[in-house]
């Protein structure tokens, strides 16, 4: 509790417009049900217990019934909390009535997107989750890719940005090129983490005259930090599975780096 906010008390003001009936309460914890209405129709219930450490409430399945107790691929840590949005970005204070409906809001989402993930056996968001560290480089990416425009942010919520480090050779710096599918965009310096080439076309637009990238706003800068960040995502999602690597696999995900 942060001075006289009760987090758990706004949640449980809210909790019957979501469907959640509070079973039981007894702080930092509180336990309800929840109701999920189903794309089909169906309806399914949950058990959740929460917790609040200091404005900042997780959720987890009282006992793993409907989710398995841990997977990465669904968005479920080791110790059962739900992933539900990047806390070292966007976490949610429970600290007034908006941010509870938030937290509400953002709950339901994320067991309706469980709901579709148990029934297709991959995470139904195409825009992909990163896992771990790797999710301030996709922050990194995301925001770069904005400041572009153009076809940059659904081209990489789609994962058709692809980024390679090109291998070191005599007299030549280390750089990074990017790809849209499989066409060259554009080359980075990586110890100056530059645009190689500024005087190339800037890709902001499709029109028959642009200007130089290297001219054209901020567009040089944002292009070199989204192939760094790129870059970067990449790295630290291979390491964030390296160290799973020990961890049993619910094998209910099709194609998760756990399950062998």
């Amino acid at each position: 509790m942060t001075g006289s906010t009760d987090p758990l008390g706004l949640l449980t003001s809210e909790a019957q417009s979501f469907g959640a009936t509070v079973r039981s309460r007894a702080d930092p914890e509180m336990q309800f049900d929840i109701a999920l209405r189903r794309a089909d129709g169906r309806e399914v219930q949950y058990r959740i217990l929460a917790r609040n450490n200091d404005a900042v409430v997780t959720a987890r399945e009282w006992e793993p019934r409907r989710l398995p107790a841990f997977c990465p691929e669904r968005h479920i840590n080791h110790d059962g909390t739900f992933c539900m949005y990047w806390a070292k970005r966007h976490r949610i204070e429970v600290n007034d009535r908006n941010a509870a409906i938030e937290w509400w809001n953002t709950l339901v989402a994320f067991l309706s997107l469980q709901e579709r993930a148990s029934n297709l056996g991959r995470w139904p968001d195409k825009r992909v989750w990163a896992h771990g560290d790797a999710a301030q480089y996709q922050h990194m990416a995301t925001e770069s890719a904005i400041r572009l425009g153009n076809f940059f942010p659904e081209a990489l919520a789609d994962g058709r940005l692809t980024v390679e480090l090109c291998r070191d050779m005599p007299g030549r710096r280390k750089m990074l090129r990017l790809r849209l599918d499989a066409r060259h965009l554009y080359s980075v310096l990586v110890d100056d983490l530059r645009v190689a080439n500024g005087k190339q076309p800037c890709l902001c637009t499709n029109m028959p005259r642009r200007k130089p990238l290297r001219a054209c706003s901020d567009h040089a800068s944002a292009a070199a930090q989204l192939a760094c960040a790129l870059h970067l995502w990449d790295i630290k999602e291979r390491e964030f599975w390296t160290e799973l690597a020990h961890k049993p696999c619910c094998a209910q995900m099709a194609g998760c780096p756990l399950h062998s």
